[in-house]
This record gives C-alpha cells, sequence and structure tokens, in this order.
C-alpha cells in the first residue's frame, strides 16, 4: 500500500504499537494480516528504532549523523539491506554510520518490493506452492523493506531504493532467460550463468530455503520455483552491475553472500574486482562474523579426511556434545 492513505496507516500503526508499549506476542499477531493487506510497516521492529534515536541523542552532536561527503575513501556500498530479522538492519545500520564516522564514504541499497522472490521468503508463508509462484512478489515484502526503511531512518541513513535503479529492459532480459530455460531440468538451471556470472549456485541456495528442504526433486513445482528466482537473480544482477559502475565501490558489504541477493551481488563484484566483505550474526552470543567472500563457503572448505576418522576422546568429546547443546539453544558464550 504505497499510497498518501497507507503512508498514514503505517505511521498511525507504529504510533499506536510504540503509545501502548504493544508486547511482542501481540506484536507478531499483527504482522500476518499486514503482510497479507501489503502495508509496509515495521511493527515487528518493536522499540528498536526509538532505541537507535534515545542513544544517537547521547551521542555527539558532530557524530550523530553519517557524513553526505561522497568524495572520500574507502568507498563502500552495503546491498540490499533487508528488515526480516531486526539483526538485518540494525547491524547493518550501526555499521554503515560507524564507517561514516571514520572517514569512508558509504552507500546503503535497499531492495523496494522489486524482484519476484528472494531468500526473505519461505514456503509456510504460503498456503501451497502455487500460492508463491502466483504472487508478483513475496508476501514479506512489505515488513521487509518497511522494517529496513524505518531502521536506516533511525540512524539518518538515506538507503538508495533499487527500484530507482532497475529497468524494463532488465525485467525483459529477466524474462527471457527465464523463458529459455522453461524446459530445462533443475539441474541445468542450478548452472544458469549471465555473462559468465555463476547465478546459478545462488539460485540452488535460496529454493533449498525457500522450501526448506536438504534434498529436492526434479519436478514441475520445484522447478517452477527455481525459474522464479532466476528471473529475480537477472533483475538482482543487473542493479548490481548500474550501482556498481555508478558508485565505484572500494568494498561490497553483503549479508551472507549467499542466496539471491546476498549472493548475485558477489558474482557481480568479484566480476569487477571488487573486494567482497560478508557477514552475518554467529551462533556465539554477541558476535558477528566476516568474511572476504562467504563465511558459507570458506567454513565448509576443510578436507573431511582431517576429522571424520578420529578417535574423540571423553573430555573432546564432551565439548563437542556441549557446544551442540549451545547451537541449539543459542547460549554459547
Amino acid at each position: 500500500m504505497n499510497t498518501p492513505t497507507g503512508s498514514r496507516i503505517r505511521a498511525a500503526i507504529g504510533r499506536w504499537t510504540r503509545r501502548l508499549g504493544v508486547d511482542a506476542r501481540l506484536r507478531r499477531m499483527l504482522v500476518p494480516t499486514l503482510d497479507r493487506l501489503g502495508i509496509r510497516h515495521d511493527v515487528s521492529m518493536g522499540n528498536v528504532n526509538d532505541d537507535i534515536r534515545r542513544v544517537l541523542l547521547r551521542t555527539p552532536a558532530d557524530l550523530r549523523e553519517p557524513s553526505t561527503d561522497r568524495d572520500r575513501s574507502p568507498r563502500v556500498l552495503f546491498f540490499s539491506v533487508r528488515g526480516i530479522g531486526s539483526h538485518m538492519p540494525v547491524q547493518s545500520g550501526k555499521l554503515a554510520h560507524a564507517l561514516s564516522q571514520r572517514g569512508a564514504a558509504v552507500w546503503v541499497a535497499v531492495c523496494d518490493e522489486i524482484v519476484p522472490a528472494c531468500e526473505s521468503t519461505v514456503i509456510t508463508e504460503y498456503s501451497d506452492v502455487s500460492e508463491f509462484l502466483s504472487s508478483q512478489h513475496p508476501k514479506t515484502c512489505a515488513r521487509c523493506y518497511g522494517s529496513a526503511r524505518a531502521t536506516l531512518d533511525a540512524f539518518g541513513i538515506e538507503p538508495i531504493l533499487m527500484s530507482t535503479i532497475a529497468t524494463s529492459a532488465d525485467r525483459d532480459e529477466a524474462v527471457a532467460l527465464r523463458n529459455t530455460y522453461k524446459d530445462a531440468p533443475l539441474a541445468d538451471i542450478f548452472s544458469a550463468t549471465l555473462d559468465g556470472m555463476d547465478i546459478g549456485e545462488h539460485i540452488r541456495t535460496s529454493v533449498h530455503r525457500f522450501l526448506l528442504r536438504g534434498t529436492l526433486e526434479d519436478d514441475a513445482p520445484t522447478r517452477a520455483v527455481a525459474l522464479k528466482f532466476l528471473e529475480s537473480a537477472v533483475v538482482a544482477a543487473r542493479v548490481a552491475e548500474r550501482l556498481l559502475d555508478q558508485l565505484e565501490p572500494d568494498c561490497v558489504v553483503s549479508h551472507h553472500g549467499i542466496y539471491l541477493l546476498g549472493g548475485v551481488v558477489c558474482e557481480v563484484a568479484k566480476k569487477k574486482g571488487v573486494r567482497v566483505a560478508a557477514w552475518d550474526t554467529f551462533y556465539r552470543t554477541n558476535s558477528v562474523i566476516f568474511s572476504h567472500d562467504s563465511y558459507a563457503y570458506e567454513l565448509r572448505a576443510e578436507p573431511s579426511e582431517l576429522w571424520e576418522s578420529r578417535e574423540l576422546s571423553d573430555e573432546q568429546r564432551a565439548r563437542v556434545l556441549s557446544y551442540m547443546h549451545a547451537r541449539r539453544w543459542g547460549n554459547q558464550k
């Protein structure tokens, strides 16, 4: 609901939830209804954005606002900051703000409902696969963009909207490539390239994540899902290319470095010789992991023969079990 009326509704919802101190349970109940109505909102963020503003108000005035000076170095582009999960826009906003105050020229690009599929949604959001396939955008778009934009606003960051970079030619190209693969087996879709860039790998990881499956059947519904992600990958790649050409960043920051938006921008950056930094909050409490590629790939590069036949002592086994318990419950210190 991107209209003046929609803006008034969003503002009213935000004021209502904050003033009445709506608890987390009620906020979670509101979110599906607002998503279904297509109303952009930041209800799921609770009072996080108010907390950000309060912290910044206690910050010295000369450090409160991110710099708008673009003639500085290094030049850093945060690509596709998403609002699904409060940690994503908060961590990206904190890092962008901090880099700006330390002399970097910083840009933040946000997807504002321009792709038909992305990693921000999963099958459980839909009644079945056919509902997802018939939708123009993911159900989570309104919440994702609304939350990301509200948090960046709290930091004083004006994002680049990807809709202002995408063109109708991008969408035509995406549909054309999708039609090229419409009768192809799943393996061929997952091997798709675009100007030499491996977009198929990021389509594959996105389909796994969307369907919440470790193994995939090469059937018509799965192929249709993969084709929808293929179409999205083309649009994301062209937007990323245009942004990198215009801004000439020294570094691109991506969440995860895998999946559709996070992975495709890494492919574009590598092709253009731009350094990549991928990040995510880690399993250890109050920690963040960074990688100069994708930690998801780097951490699985260890040869399995180093450990697959290893006999563990009682102490080592206890440490492994303790770690797995902490992974399950999220209490690793």
